[in-house]
């Protein structure tokens, strides 16, 4: 008669058991009703007592596993599904290596045979289904691509792809569980009497099926606006509808804050393509700021597994706000953050689940987290391109980049002494052979981009000659580029202010300024472009330590525009200073590094040890020889 079966969970803490292996799960808490989603299953091994007499071992495992426990029927109600796994390439993998998977199905009382751990009388350990599963349940066995595990190395991060049933239950959570093990304990022997398998402890996480789901998004740069109507700007709402479920009567919201005013542009969209089927159940007023729009769709709409609806709403930011309160100062032109609550954008339809025991009936979504948008006087934007790409596609040492940077002025403010301060980071040098070029629109009338004159704009070098890796002695690597744009814009013939598009050329006198349209004139913006050489190496700060420029290395520019704030009404100085900043970046192309396996126990011919999903397979003892070429 065959030895019965020892029923365990989790190893008794032993002399031997100093390897504790450790798994935390990472998991998407909302997926939504029969999608695939990833969980993260980081593996790690939690530094323990060194075995007695044998300290060489110090908290080193052998043969590694993942046990995955998922919620596949446990927690579900009448018809409904929960999570499976379906096996196939890349469904589970390390660093995107195809890992093995054992898929088992606990019984009807609960157990499943483990594949790989034994007890110390070698017979292989029947696992009990822990509280909240049971039978029918699913655990998954992820055999580790390591011989051992050290407690110093890095965290195994082990990615498996899991779907939710289509027939899963709205809101109803399933679990999803993980532990570590080491096959052969803490070394690399089967000898399970003295060393048997270790096991380590579960942990729990859930997710929550949903079927709607919602982001709202600012269309606009860098979360911020320059005041005023010629600055229209836009919100942008996407619903997902779980994939094959249908929603009818579809209605889609959102809320604008009281310092911005609708502008009357609306559009729809279903399954990406503009859509004039829909009816308007709430719009906001076109003259005071804030309100919600709500647009419901006409016909049902069924879920593709992308964005299936979008409403795009148009706004700008105001002189004064739903109160009547002055949004940005007159007098100082200080930034305004205004909090976009359009985290209370949602969206809302009847189901017809798939599932037909599930009750028909409004699901909602609203967007998790709010916005901040930052309303200014003065706005400035920098962006970076590679203009002249001398070496291999990408940023590498002797390319050249060009800095752009814009910025825009608002509607309801004037400036003069107009000025651009930009620093550049070590690692690259001022293209000497390029005058930066200057242009702006003001009053609808656009002044060609033409080159600086050489006293409107200087350079300062802030770096050794040479280089001496010291950014101590005042010397960092950096160059400041100062532009003068009032000083060019006389130069040009014009004058040293910069009128917003509701200021007229002699002020407002003793009138008021415009709060919506029609204004007087269009956009107040300005452009200015100049570039550098990328370095072979650094001059003074060398981020890695090594002053060659290396994979990675980033180089960045930074940039401060300023302007005197004018009084509208006569275009006399208030005495303040309005200013906004920006930056941009570049890194360096990473090298093409592959690491391969070119033989096991010196055979190159690894027909022998590839598994049928194509990985290689090795066992303790075995020598790895690796390949690792670099371009």
């Amino acid at each position: 008669m065959g030895r019965k079966p020892l029923l365990l969970e989790t190893l008794e803490d032993r002399v031997l058991c100093d390897a504790a292996p450790v798994v935390t799960l990472t998991v998407p808490p909302t997926p939504l009703i029969g999608s695939q989603v990833q969980v993260t299953a980081s593996f790690s091994n939690s530094t323990g007592t060194a075995p007695v007499g044998n300290p060489g071992t110090h908290g080193t495992g052998y043969a590694p596993y993942i046990d995955l426990l998922i919620d596949h029927t446990t927690n579900v109600t009448g018809s409904g599904g929960g999570v499976d796994f379906i096996s196939g390439t890349n469904t589970a993998t390390y660093l995107g290596q195809t890992l093995t998977v054992t898929k088992l199905t606990f019984d009807g009382s609960g157990h499943v045979t483990h594949p790989y751990a034994v007890d110390s009388t070698g017979a292989p350990l029947v696992i009990s289904a822990p509280a909240g599963y049971g039978p029918g349940d699913t655990l998954l066995v992820i055999q580790l691509p390591f011989g051992s595990f050290t407690t110093t190395q890095p965290t195994a991060n082990v990615v498996v792809t899991l779907t939710v049933s289509n027939q899963a239950e709205l809101n109803n959570p399933l679990k999803i569980s993980a532990r570590g093990g080491f096959e052969y304990g803490n070394d690399a022997l089967n000898n399970p009497a003295t060393d048997p398998s270790i096991v380590g402890a579960y942990q729990t996480t859930t997710i929550t099926p949903q079927v709607i789901s919602l982001t709202n998004t600012y269309i606009g740069p860098e979360n911020e606006t320059a005041t005023g109507p010629n600055y229209p700007r836009q919100y942008q709402v996407d619903v997902t509808i779980a994939n094959g479920q249908t929603l009818s009567s579809l209605e889609i919201s959102d809320l604008l804050p009281s310092t911005m005013q609708f502008d009357g542009s609306v559009q729809v969209l279903v399954h990406g393509v503009v859509t004039a089927a829909y009816t308007t159940l709430s719009t906001p007023s076109l003259s005071i700021p804030g309100g919600t729009l709500t647009e419901q769709l006409n016909a049902p709409i069924t879920g593709t597994g992308g964005v299936d609806a979008t409403l795009l709403l148009g706004f700008f930011v105001p002189r004064i706000d739903s109160s009547s309160g002055v949004i940005i100062p007159a007098a100082t032109g200080a930034v305004n953050s205004g909090v976009d609550t359009t985290a209370t954008a949602s969206a809302q339809g009847i189901w017809n689940p798939i599932d037909l025991g599930d009750p028909q009936g409004v699901v909602a979504a609203a967007t998790p987290v709010s916005q901040t948008l930052q309303e200014k006087s003065i706005a400035t934007q920098e962006s970076v391109s590679i203009v002249n790409d001398v070496g291999a596609p990408g940023a590498t040492p002797g390319d050249t980049l060009q800095y752009t940077v814009t910025m825009q002025v608002s509607d309801y403010f004037a400036m003069q002494n107009l000025n651009i301060l930009d620093t550049i980071s070590d690692g690259q040098r001022i293209d000497g052979s390029y005058i930066p070029t200057f242009t702006w629109t003001e009053h609808g009338v656009t002044y060609s981009a033409l080159a600086f004159q050489g006293a409107d704009y200087t350079v300062t070098p802030h770096y050794s000659t040479p280089g001496d890796g010291n950014p101590l002695d005042g010397t960092d690597g950096t160059t400041a580029i100062n532009f003068n744009l009032s000083a060019e814009m006389v130069a040009r013939g014009q004058d040293a202010l910069l009128l917003g598009g509701g200021i007229p050329n002699s002020g407002t006198g003793a009138g008021s300024l415009p709060n919506n349209p029609p204004l007087p004139n269009g956009a107040t913006t300005v452009t200015v472009t100049f570039r550098t050489v990328i370095q072979s190496a650094f001059s003074d700060n060398y981020p890695s330590g090594n002053a060659q420029l290396n994979p990675r290395d980033v180089l960045s520019s930074s940039v401060t525009a300023s302007g005197t704030v004018l009084q509208v009404s006569n275009l006399a100085s208030t005495g303040n200073t309005a200013s906004d900043g920006s930056a941009a970046s570049v890194s360096i192309i990473n090298s093409g590094v592959t690491q391969t396996i070119y033989a096991i126990n010196g055979d190159t011919d690894l027909s022998a040890y590839t598994g049928s999903l194509g990985q290689i397979l090795v066992a303790p003892g075995d020598t790895v020889t690796y390949r690792l070429e670099y371009s």
